[in-house]
Formats: C-alpha cells, sequence, structure tokens
C-alpha cells in the first residue's frame, strides 16, 4: 500500500514539473497582451542612494 501512495505522488509531482513551464509561458503571454512588461528586478545595491527612505 506504501509503495502505491509513493508512486501516485511521485506521478502527480513529475506532471506538475512538466507543466510549469506551459504554464509560465502561457501567463506571460497573458500579461503581455493585457500590457504588462516583463519585470527586471534590480538588486538594491544599484538603486541610487537618494531612493532610499530615510
Amino acid at each position: 500500500m506504501t509503495e502505491a501512495m509513493v508512486t501516485i505522488i511521485s506521478t502527480c509531482a513529475q506532471l506538475e514539473r512538466d507543466l510549469l513551464p506551459e504554464r509560465t509561458t502561457a501567463g506571460m503571454a497573458n500579461a503581455a497582451s493585457n500590457g504588462h512588461k516583463q519585470d527586471s528586478r534590480k538588486s538594491p545595491a544599484s538603486t541610487p542612494a537618494s531612493n532610499k527612505p530615510t
């Protein structure tokens, strides 16, 4: 019984790993069609000191 549960759970995990890139691509395409641009996150070190809260 335990082996069957492990097999089922590992199969579900593999399915999720396989679907993740597809969902990511679809989400990015949806965001682009709604006018959102891809975010390039900047590290705090790259922001000027004048923008830091006091």
